[in-house]
């Protein structure tokens, strides 16, 4: 319920795309996918960095850049 809540928030808020990093089997039951995210540069991409469009309007292809916490771990 809470991702979906994020979504619909996401969606209310106008955001066109969102980026997750996480377990794929988790998180494409909500529609990630990984090819969504392949276009956008990002140090993590790969299987576990996916992407979901919000939007039917085109999303402008950039970097996707991620906390500095994230390079800790």
């Amino acid at each position: 319920m809470l991702t979906r809540e994020a979504l619909d928030q996401a969606r209310a808020m106008g955001f066109k795309m969102i980026f997750v990093l996480g377990d794929p089997d988790y998180y494409s039951r909500f529609g990630f996918s990984a090819d969504s995210a392949a276009d956008f540069p990002c140090d993590y991409s790969g299987p576990h960095f996916m992407a979901l469009q919000l939007t039917e309007s085109r999303v402008e292809v950039a970097r996707v850049e991620y906390a500095q916490a994230f390079s800790q771990l």
